[in-house]
């Protein structure tokens, strides 16, 4: 069976929909290949907890375990800087609001307010920053040229014609 783009969460449904990369899923695969491979060996013995990243027994892998591998993907990856395990999920979550806003971000988080997703998990990155800035000066030149727009308008004599006709009587 394939993986689902899904994991049980605590939320307020018990579960939480979240789109996967395709590399993500084939990594998954190969996860769930595996445990079919030592739930065979386990025979009944295994423990079906459903989890996706179980020890060799089905039983919940310790975090530490789980972090330690992590830091050793990383190591081999080369990434810098160091990301925690964590890391991720904030990482996610503040591309996620810049590139879709906070109601997708709160809803692939799975959180039931978007405040927290904006306290705990969402960061003001340089990129946003730099938008943020950019978008103001922009504001800021359009307002400027159509003020300096207005008194050069005002600074113009009016028409002959228009003082012309406002100094005759009707």
């Amino acid at each position: 069976m394939p993986p689902r783009a899904s994991s049980q969460v605590s939320t307020r449904t018990g579960q939480l929909q979240v789109p996967l990369p395709a590399a993500a899923c084939d990594e998954l695969r190969v996860w769930l290949a595996a445990q079919k491979e030592y739930r065979l060996a386990q025979g009944p013995d295994w423990n079906e907890a459903g989890r996706v990243v179980p020890k060799k027994d089905g039983t919940q892998m310790a975090p530490s375990t789980l972090k330690s591998q992590w830091w050793n993907w990383v190591a081999r990856q080369r990434i810098d800087p160091h990301l925690p395990i964590h890391g991720l999920r904030d990482s996610f979550g503040t591309w996620v609001y810049e590139e879709y806003g906070i109601k997708q971000a709160q809803e692939w988080l799975g959180h039931s307010d978007p405040a927290t997703t904006l306290r705990h998990y969402v960061r003001l990155t340089t990129t946003v920053r730099a938008k943020a800035v950019a978008g103001l000066d922009e504001v800021t030149r359009a307002a400027l040229e159509q003020a300096e727009t207005k008194a050069v308008e005002d600074a113009l004599p009016a028409p002959d014609n228009v003082v012309v006709l406002a100094g005759r009587r009707f």
